[in-house]
C-alpha cells in the first residue's frame, strides 16, 4: 500500500516565538475542550524539529496514527488553550486541533440489520473491481460475512526476504507507520484485527456489496467489490476524531474509490476538510445522522466540511419522505436515500450505505469519472 501522506503547505522553519499569555488565551477556539489534541506536522519537518516544538509546550506523545508526521498529544490543561494556538502559529505544523469525541450513527437500527441480512455477497472481479472502504465499528473477517473479499494490502501480504509471512512478521513492510496492517486497520483496539464487536460495520459492508451486486446484475455491469475495514469506533460505537482523521487518510492513500462512514460528532474540523481535499479521486459518503437535527444549524463532522468530493445523505421512509429521525439541512446535507426496510425505522447509516453501493456501480461502469462528477450526477 503507498505510503499515507498529507499535503502540507509548508516546511520546517525555525519556531516562532511564543505568543503573550492574553494574545494565546483570546485565540484560543471556544470548542477546544480538553488538553487532548491531534496535530499534523508539516512534510519535511526532521524529528529533531517536532520534538523541539513539543518540548517547547510540554506535550507528551499518546499514539501515533499510521500517516506521517500525524499524531495525538497531550498538553498541560493549566495552558492547554495557549499551547494550542501557539501550535497552530509555527511553520512547521501544518495543523492542529482538539481531538473530541465522536460517536456511530445507527449501531442498533434494525432497517441496517434487516438490509445486511437480505443481502447477496459479491465476489472481486477481474473487470469493474471497485475497492470500498467501511468506516465505524470493523469489518468481520468470517467467511461471507462483509459479502464481498476483504481488501489486501500488497505491501503486507507475501513473504518477506527472511521467509517470514508479512501478515504477522511484526514489521511495518510497507513503511506507512503501521505494522501488519495486511487487511484494515483498527484505531480502537490499535491492531490490524478490525474486529466488528457491534455488527454495525459488517452490515454496512454487507449492505452496501450486496446492493451495488443487484444492481450490476440489473444492468448486466461486470462488478467486483473489496471492502477495506477501517474501525474507529469501540463496542459502544464511541471514538475520537484524531481516528477518524486517520481513516480518512488510509483510504485515500490505499487508492479507495468509496468511502462509507457512519460516524461524526457536532464540531466542526479544518483538519478533515484538509484530508478530504487531499484526495480528490475518493468520493466520501457520510450518514447526516439519526437524531433529527438542522446540520445546518448545528454542524456535524464530516458533512459540515461541504466539499465536492463528499456526500452528506438523510434518510427517506417508505412513503418518500424525510425520516422522522433523520437529519437534514440544505445545504450541508446533499441527498437522501430511503433509510428503511418494510417499515422498520429508518436510519441513516442505511441511507449512506445505499448511495454508496450506486456510487459503487456508476465508479465501476466509468471508472475514468472523478469523484466531484459522481457528487454531482
Amino acid at each position: 500500500m503507498p505510503r499515507a501522506a498529507l499535503v502540507a503547505a509548508t516546511l520546517a522553519l525555525p519556531l516562532a516565538a511564543a505568543p503573550a499569555a492574553s494574545a494565546a488565551t483570546s485565540c484560543m477556539p471556544a470548542d477546544a475542550v480538553g488538553s487532548r489534541v491531534v496535530i499534523q506536522f508539516a512534510r519535511g519537518t526532521s524529528a529533531s524539529a517536532r520534538s523541539a516544538i513539543l518540548h517547547h509546550v510540554d506535550a507528551r506523545t499518546v499514539r501515533r496514527l499510521g500517516v506521517p508526521g500525524l499524531r495525538v498529544v497531550r498538553l498541560p490543561q493549566r495552558s492547554a488553550g495557549a499551547s494550542l494556538c501557539w501550535l497552530a502559529d509555527q511553520r512547521a505544523v501544518a495543523w492542529v486541533e482538539a481531538d473530541r469525541p465522536i460517536a456511530g450513527v445507527g449501531l442498533a437500527a434494525p432497517a441496517l440489520a434487516a438490509a445486511a441480512r437480505g443481502a447477496r455477497a459479491v465476489t472481486a472481479s477481474a473487470r469493474g473491481d471497485v475497492l470500498v472502504a467501511v468506516v465505524g465499528t470493523g469489518v468481520s473477517s468470517a467467511a461471507g460475512a462483509a459479502g464481498a473479499p476483504l481488501a489486501l494490502n500488497a505491501g503486507e501480504t507475501g513473504i518477506d526476504a527472511r521467509g517470514k509471512d508479512r501478515r504477522k512478521n511484526r514489521v511495518d513492510d510497507d513503511r506507512n507507520g503501521l505494522v501488519d496492517d495486511w487487511r484494515g486497520w483498527d484505531w480502537a483496539r490499535r491492531d490490524n484485527a478490525a474486529a466488528d464487536p457491534a455488527g454495525q460495520g459488517t452490515r454496512l459492508a454487507r449492505t452496501i456489496a450486496g446492493e451495488a451486486g443487484a444492481l450490476a446484475q440489473q444492468v448486466g455491469l461486470p462488478l467486483g467489490v473489496r471492502v477495506l475495514p477501517l474501525r474507529v469506533l469501540d463496542g459502544d460505537g464511541r471514538g475520537r476524531s484524531s481516528a477518524l482523521l486517520a481513516a480518512y487518510a488510509y483510504a485515500g492513500a490505499a487508492g479507495a474509490d468509496v468511502v462509507v462512514n457512519a460516524a461524526g460528532g457536532s464540531y466542526a474540523s479544518p483538519a478533515l476538510r484538509r484530508v478530504i481535499q487531499a484526495y480528490p479521486g475518493t468520493l466520501f459518503v457520510n450518514a447526516a445522522g439519526d437524531r433529527a437535527a438542522d446540520r445546518d444549524a448545528r454542524p456535524f463532522t464530516p458533512c459540515a466540511t461541504g466539499l465536492a468530493n463528499l456526500l452528506c445523505v438523510a434518510a427517506t421512509d417508505g412513503d418518500d419522505a424525510l425520516a422522522a429521525t433523520s437529519s437534514f439541512g440544505a445545504p450541508t446535507v446533499d441527498l437522501a436515500a430511503r433509510g428503511d426496510v418494510d417499515g422498520t425505522a429508518a436510519s441513516t447509516a442505511l441511507a449512506a450505505a445505499r448511495v454508496g453501493a450506486v456510487a459503487a456501480l456508476v465508479r465501476a461502469a466509468r471508472p475514468a469519472l472523478g469523484a466531484r462528477a459522481l457528487h454531482d450526477g
